[in-house]
């Protein structure tokens, strides 16, 4: 195994480094520390043993999660009560926005919204996207012009609860024991479909684990395809297409890969 790039804050150092998905010849790295991407040619980066990138993208506001591709443009967590994704053009530059927090019958303050649907997301790389919910067991699918296309609740139905605190001039959401559950996690664009991790545990709950042991596939418009129950638990995972398998990594006993196929 060879080191291709150093973990540090020098000039060819990474912090946090993220890989964002990418179908060509290239291959792009995030460093989430310092919200730059870095675009690799891959044939090169697998062969030198200090690659140079092709290009350096600064993004002008910080990232709070690893962006994805979206047509010609790339889309990111924004972190913000008014939306939820931002767009940004190859300059790093936000030039749209995408999405709304739910409604809700009870008074949120900003930072109760903001914690009781956190989310993760990806994308067709065409122009569609999902949001899934990590608190909330809700999916949000939106069509190429950025419009809400469907919502899909369950398959349990809640909602999480989380209060705000303070702490001198700090500001935070701690979980409201016995109100919380997780959803969904780790979302993978597949083709024509979306494999998405699902929980439901509660961390009440005496055996409590972040592994999950159900993937649940939807087409992009959000038709409901199948059920994917695993004979063990992942907290997150991968998909070969072609060969049919599913990659997942269990920290049970300890850290490792497991393999698994699917029809």
């Amino acid at each position: 195994m060879t080191e291709h790039i150093s973990l540090g804050q020098g000039p060819k150092e990474m912090v946090a480094p993220r890989f964002v998905e990418n179908e060509d010849n290239k291959m792009l790295l995030f460093d989430i520390a310092t919200s730059v991407l870095f675009e690799y040619d891959i044939d090169r980066f697998a062969q030198e043993e200090a690659p140079e990138p092709i290009k350096r993208v600064a993004f002008k506001d910080k990232i709070s999660g690893e962006p994805c591709l979206l047509n010609n443009a790339f889309i990111a967590p924004a972190r913000n009560p008014n939306y939820m994704l931002q767009v940004l053009n190859k300059e790093g530059e936000r030039i749209d926005s995408v999405g709304s927090y739910p409604e809700t019958s009870e008074k949120l303050s900003n930072t109760e919204m903001l914690e009781t649907y956190q989310y993760s997301f990806t994308t067709d790389s065409e122009g569609k996207v999902v949001i899934c919910y990590n608190w909330t067991d809700r999916l949000d699918f939106y069509g190429k012009n950025k419009d809400l296309k469907t919502n899909i609740y369950g398959p349990i139905h809640f909602t999480s609860h989380y209060k705000e605190f303070h702490n001198g001039n700090a500001t935070f959401a701690k979980p409201v024991k016995g109100e919380t559950r997780d959803a969904y996690y780790n979302p993978v664009s597949v083709g024509d479909e979306v494999f998405v991790l699902f929980s439901g545990k509660s961390e009440d709950e005496p055996d409590y684990s972040i592994l999950a042991d159900k993937i649940l596939v939807y087409s992009w418009d959000g038709k409901p395809e199948k059920i994917l129950s695993l004979d063990q638990g992942v907290f997150t995972f991968t998909v070969d297409a072609k060969n049919k398998l599913i990659y997942g990594i269990s920290d049970k006993p300890e850290f490792h890969i497991v393999e698994f196929s699917y029809n």
